[in-house]
């Protein structure tokens, strides 16, 4: 028992001197921003009536504690979230202009099960209220629910995006690593 103890405790001061390590680097350290996204897409694309709709509907059926298919989630997203070329996202792979909007977009460049994971968060960030501590865990928690280990897809595209912008520059890839990490998969 004292041998696992002495174990736990370990592993647990080498976690917390990691925490502070990467803090202290995210902190200290200066890094190029990544570009921004087109703000004028959110002007340039309006909500159809349809979509508006179908919105409301899913919303409405949400608060009365309905059961929803993967299927209806899907049908949704695609009348909701469109394809933008990359170039005009920058760094995003996805957004939506206001959370509990009508409208979202991704990068046109996604691979398939990416894009599906990229749509299904932002549309919850559609469907989200506002009263939510963290929109971004609660939109990945969702994904989660939906599409299971799939979600992983994710993991190592985000890292190969942030590879591909800070190369060159390991604390900058580490520090950008860590504030996302926290941003969106920690509850709070």
């Amino acid at each position: 028992r004292y041998f696992n103890f002495m174990k736990l405790t370990t592993i647990l001061f080498i976690l917390v001197f990691i925490e502070i390590i990467l803090e202290i680097i995210t902190k200290k350290v200066t890094c190029p921003l990544r570009p921004s996204g087109d703000i004028t897409l959110f002007t340039e694309f309006l909500p159809n009536e349809e979509a508006k709709k179908i919105l409301t509907e899913l919303r409405n059926r949400r608060s009365k504690g309905e059961s929803i298919s993967k299927l209806e989630y899907k049908k949704v997203f695609e009348k909701v979230i469109y394809k933008v070329p990359a170039s005009r996202m920058g760094s995003w792979f996805g957004v939506v202009p206001q959370i509990g909007g009508d409208i979202g977009f991704i990068r046109d460049n996604l691979p398939t099960i990416v894009a599906n994971l990229v749509k299904r968060h932002e549309l919850e960030h559609l469907l989200q209220t506002g009263q939510e501590k963290n929109v971004e865990w609660s939109a990945n928690v969702a994904v989660i629910k939906e599409y299971h280990w799939r979600s992983l897809f994710m993991i190592p595209f985000a890292v190969k995006d942030r590879f591909s912008f800070y190369h060159g520059e390991p604390l900058c890839l580490v520090a950008s690593l860590w504030v996302n990490f926290k941003k969106y998969l920690l509850p709070f």
